[in-house]
């Protein structure tokens, strides 16, 4: 949505800007409509939020009170705060008057120590038709937002156009543009493929071709990032950056020797999305002096070896489960960072890929997790692809990043994905921790 009555970001609207309404005489239309208190019935909320995601956007400002004629801001009257939370009330409506939800802001600005004006931004949206609890779908026509009719075969059309536009988008986006050497190929090198797409097409890296920006995007992609709760600091040693069109390269060269190879490899786009291509680390199946130090002395590897068969050791390729989620933690985490640090707050999907992933077996350096193979025998996966989700239809996970833990919950999903049930997870949590906190790349 281009239009900003305000001409600042809603996070920084403060009491003072909301006199802009009336200086400016800013009426109610196509992209504002104000109330000056909640309407008495939830769905009139559901109605109007819903019309400004199914057009162009708009501001849905409660606590202005607009003249009856022009429909200009009169007064800035505020709506009671006492006992209340206006903003809890709004989401709540939003999510049970509006499928799917659709992306929107809101801050409550105080105008006094009892008084307040919630102001909400309603983004375009990108999966429309957005319908309300009654099964309508609104438009915003002028002030007001109407139902459309059933017979209008041009409009529904047009909003099932716009959401199988953003399908087309995404599918478009989840295809590698990299391929491995004819050496990596030999060598049935398995690879994690991650895709994360921004919803709202807002969004822009400021400055993105600038030399600022580049030497930042280089920084923080090459130093720590806090993994759980402060507690420990790791990171991956991208050595290798350049550009693309509209977007740039990060690489892990490991050595000069690879710069030919497809190694763990990051594309970053202006739009703020991003392409991760992360080589799967696996161990050797037998007991030598190539085994990583971590484990080359570890006797919780010697047990594992000794829990396959024969036949598994010669056929299978070990995956080393912590090295994985350590490096996926530490790529999600940079990313998320230079987002909110570049004032990113909107919507976030993310979809996987394993390829090469037949006779693969994860190992963790845990005794609970031995234990539970001898239990319950080895989760061998024989698919030679996985997606997650499942790649049609626009398909995406939801990405929470108030969530703390989000990494580790996203690879989970990808763990059960190659046969490791949920609860597993649950029994290598320490084993991680250990595994990180002696990572040889835990401190810079």
């Amino acid at each position: 949505m281009r239009y900003n009555p305000f001409e600042k970001d809603i996070s920084k609207l403060e009491a003072n800007d909301l006199e802009k309404l009336k200086s400016e005489k800013v009426a109610e239309g196509w992209y504002v409509e104000y109330k000056s208190d909640f309407p008495p019935k939830n769905k009139k909320v559901g109605h109007s939020i819903a019309s400004f995601a199914n057009s162009e956007g708009g501001w849905y400002i409660i606590g202005v009170k607009d003249e009856d004629e022009t429909n200009i801001a009169k007064e800035i009257v505020g709506i009671d705060l006492e006992g209340k939370m206006p903003k809890e009330k709004l989401a709540s409506i939003i999510k049970d008057y509006i499928e799917p939800i659709p992306y929107f802001e809101s801050i409550l600005v105080k105008i006094s120590e009892k008084k307040g004006v919630l102001i909400v931004k309603v983004i375009k949206g990108e999966e429309s038709p957005y319908l309300t609890r009654d099964g309508k779908v609104y438009q915003r026509i002028g002030e007001v937002s109407d139902p459309v009719a059933i017979t209008d075969v041009h409009t529904m059309r047009k909003l099932y156009e716009r959401s199988e536009n953003t399908k087309l988008k995404i599918e478009k986006f989840s295809q590698n543009p990299f391929k491995i050497s004819k050496f990596q190929a030999e060598q049935n090198r398995c690879f994690l493929e991650a895709y994360f797409y921004i919803s709202s097409p807002k969004f822009n890296f400021n400055n993105f071709h600038s030399d600022e920006f580049f030497d930042d995007m280089k920084e923080n992609f090459s130093t720590n990032v806090q993994i759980f709760n402060d507690r420990i600091k790791a990171y991956l040693p991208f050595d290798n950056f350049y550009s693309s069109l509209n977007s740039y390269i990060l690489r892990d060269l490991e050595d000069n020797d690879r710069s030919i190879d497809l190694v763990t490899t990051l594309e970053l786009f202006n739009n703020g999305n991003l392409k991760m291509f992360l080589g799967v680390p696996t161990l050797p199946l037998k007991d030598d002096l190539t085994i990583i130090d971590l484990y080359k002395y570890n006797t919780n590897y010697k047990k594992f070896l000794d829990i396959l068969s024969r036949n598994e050791k010669t056929s299978l390729r070990i995956i080393d489960g912590h090295s994985l989620l350590t490096a996926f933690y530490i790529i999600f985490n940079q990313y998320k960072r230079i987002l909110i640090k570049n004032g990113f707050k909107e919507n976030i999907g993310v979809r996987f890929k394993i390829s090469k992933c037949w006779r693969t077996l994860m190992f963790f350096n845990d005794e609970k997790y031995l234990d539970l193979l001898n239990r319950y025998g080895v989760p061998v996966c024989l698919k030679s692809e996985i997606e997650v989700p499942e790649f049609s239809g626009g398909n995406l996970l939801t990405v929470d990043f108030e969530e703390e833990n989000e990494a580790l919950n996203l690879i989970i999903k990808i763990y059960e994905a190659l046969g490791l049930p949920p609860h597993f997870m649950e029994k290598t949590i320490e084993g991680l921790s250990n595994f990180i906190a002696f990572h040889p790349n835990n401190s810079k």
